[in-house]
């Protein structure tokens, strides 16, 4: 018999901290933040997620990319890296002959449509901005 207790005891208490910890994931909302800016000579774009006082900053600059993970607004980790202007960057470019026809891009609509449109209305249901 006390064997059977014991059992039950400590499944439900492997039962409770999952419990517990869903209820805390879904208490604390996920915030995610999308920055772009495009002005003549320059484009920058910042994408942040936060998630209670935790939160991940990726930013792209000027040929430059920032990476930062903070905890309550304090630095804890960052990483900055350059990108090197690459050769196609200085060429001119080159003259394509036109893309997909009118045909090929009707056959593949749909089915992105289908599954986006799926993922953009749930993510329209669940989130508000806030300014």
């Amino acid at each position: 018999m006390d064997t059977i207790l014991l059992i039950l005891f400590v499944t439900a208490g492997i039962c409770g901290v999952l419990v517990i910890s869903a209820l805390i994931i879904y208490a604390v909302p996920v915030q995610f933040a999308v920055i772009y800016v495009r002005e003549k000579g320059r484009e920058e774009s910042t994408v942040t997620v936060s998630w209670g006082p935790a939160s991940c900053s990726l930013s792209r600059g000027a040929r430059q990319r920032l990476t930062r993970v903070l905890f309550s607004g304090r630095m804890i980790w960052s990483r900055l890296k350059l990108d090197e202007p690459t050769p196609a960057d200085t060429a001119e470019p080159a003259s394509h002959g036109p893309g997909l026809s009118t045909v090929e891009i009707l056959d593949i609509v749909p089915p992105i449509i289908g599954d986006a449109g799926t993922f953009l209305g749930e993510l329209y249901r669940q989130s508000h901005l806030v300014r």
